[in-house]
């Protein structure tokens, strides 16, 4: 459970981004792929909105958040369900294919024209914030590809690269992180139970590896 340190000014631009026709369609097709991966992106969205008015963003930066949180998994449409619904632990075959999702999430939002174009930025940098990141640790592009789907042809992974968040940019990544990470521990999943909230800031302490401050925020709202 979630608690909102800042909930009528975050609640407000949550419902306006969730109503913006694009994020409306893609969240669409998300929760029809798999529904639980889209609740859990509206509430990193909220979250990160959230966090953004503690850390005084800017109003354009909060829209930011709120479209990086949003849309930070929108590339797991394209991840098969076998993987993304596994019971178990995943296959190394298969943790390879999970990991791309932050490319996958980038090369999508890019080729549609998604403005604004920072959010892309967000969305492939929002797992280079653990112990272990993605997409950018040496995995080439047809390793972050599903079987059966397109490449996107005009866009490279040196595209990618050139578009590596910096300053602001990055900072806002690790809200988005943060929020997801947290989330993803303290609730259920089909391969475990939500996590007490002592085990979920022991291991963010462990795993994150940005600002220190964002685990103390987010500890707050659990």
């Amino acid at each position: 459970m979630i608690r909102l340190l800042y909930a009528d000014e975050s609640i407000r631009l949550f419902r306006e981004l969730v109503a913006d026709g694009k994020v409306a369609g893609y969240l669409g097709y998300l929760k029809a792929h798999h529904k639980e991966t889209g609740d859990h992106s509206e509430r990193v969205g909220l979250v990160s909105i959230d966090l953004g008015h503690e850390n005084r963003h800017s109003g354009d930066e909060l829209r930011l958040l709120g479209y990086g949180g949003l849309l930070h998994d929108i590339g797991k449409y394209r991840i098969p369900l076998d993987i993304l619904g596994k019971q178990g632990p995943l296959e190394p075959a298969e943790q390879r294919i999970m990991k791309g999702h932050p490319r996958l999430g980038f090369l999508e939002l890019s080729e549609s024209g998604f403005e604004p174009e920072e959010v892309g930025q967000i969305v492939v940098a929002h797992h280079e914030y653990k112990k272990d990141p993605s997409p950018r640790a040496g995995m080439d592009r047809r390793q972050a590809q599903p079987q059966g789907q397109p490449l996107h042809g005009r866009q490279s992974l040196r595209d990618v690269e050139r578009r590596a968040p910096a300053g602001n940019i990055s900072a806002l990544a690790q809200l988005v992180a943060i929020a997801d990470i947290s989330d993803a521990l303290a609730s259920r999943r089909p391969y475990k139970p939500p996590w007490p909230r002592e085990r979920v800031e022991q291991t963010l302490h462990e795993q994150f590896r940005g600002d220190s401050k964002y685990i103390e925020q987010i500890m707050e709202r659990l």
